[in-house]
């Protein structure tokens, strides 16, 4: 049985033989050759989907690396620039000022100026296709600006603090659970990907939709409702405890407004 190491090992080595195959065999498509083109564009996507096969991601390089911020503050900034990896952005113990799976090139930006921590995360050279983790105490009173090229964002914020979020990818899925405490600004960007939001049961929410022609919204949550054109709100969004005014953007793909269970 393989273990993850030799896993992501074999799937270097079906990447690194997978795309000069690919690229040379479509190159030779173009120019007329079209055997030899066919048998070079068939083998690399067979082995690019060999390496997806055995480890369900596509991998590229080596695994990220953990990182581990300790320390006291009360308010933190959150900087990703993503590139092509996935993003996953959850909850910490409160011993940590976050704790983070990153890379493998490079690692975090970490400032800590006044009580209040800044957190960058960006996509280096040679880019990195893998799945980073940013996890954040749940104590501090956060704000985060995200955005990815072509990786998926799942961002779980119910158990974290936030003031304002903006999240954006142009070719990914994004996914957020919203909090469950405060007031929070949130802008939520897709240009080609479907955008997924989860609203727990005590959340208070107002939400716009600017949304192109191919864009579809999906209201599953049985308090929403249409006050206007793609203008949504929960009753008593004004007294709501917790309130989150949200402004989403699409072009293509679903856009999909869901209740939210914890678990």
């Amino acid at each position: 049985m393989l273990t993850n190491r030799s896993r992501r090992n074999a799937g270097r080595a079906l990447w690194w033989a997978g795309l000069p195959l690919t690229v040379g065999g479509g190159a030779a498509f173009a120019l007329g050759l079209r055997l030899v083109g066919g048998v070079g564009l068939g083998a690399g996507l067979i082995l690019l989907g060999l390496n997806v096969l055995i480890n369900g991601e596509l991998v590229v390089g080596p695994e990220p690396k953990p990182f581990s911020a300790r320390g006291s503050v009360v308010r933190g900034h959150v900087e990703a620039r993503t590139g092509l990896c996935d993003l996953r952005l959850s909850q910490c113990g409160p011993e940590r000022i976050a704790g983070i799976v990153y890379g493998p090139f490079g690692k975090p930006g970490l400032d800590v100026v006044d009580g209040v921590a800044q957190i960058r995360l960006r996509s280096g050279f040679p880019p990195a296709v893998t799945r980073w983790q940013s996890d954040l105490a749940g104590n501090v009173l956060w704000d985060a600006e995200i955005e990815s090229f072509m990786g998926d964002l799942i961002l779980d914020l119910s158990a974290l603090r936030f003031e304002s979020l903006t999240a954006r990818t142009r070719l990914g899925r994004l996914s957020v659970a919203l909090p469950r405490r405060g007031y929070v600004q949130m802008r939520l960007r897709n240009s080609l990907g479907d955008i997924e939001v989860y609203i727990p049961p005590e959340t208070g929410v107002n939400v716009v939709v600017r949304a192109g022609s191919l864009a579809r919204v999906q209201v599953r949550d049985e308090r929403l409702a249409e006050f206007a054109p793609r203008r949504y709100s929960t009753p008593d969004f004004d007294a709501s405890p917790v309130q989150v005014e949200l402004t989403i953007q699409s072009w293509a793909g679903d856009i999909i407004l869901q209740s939210w269970q914890p678990s």
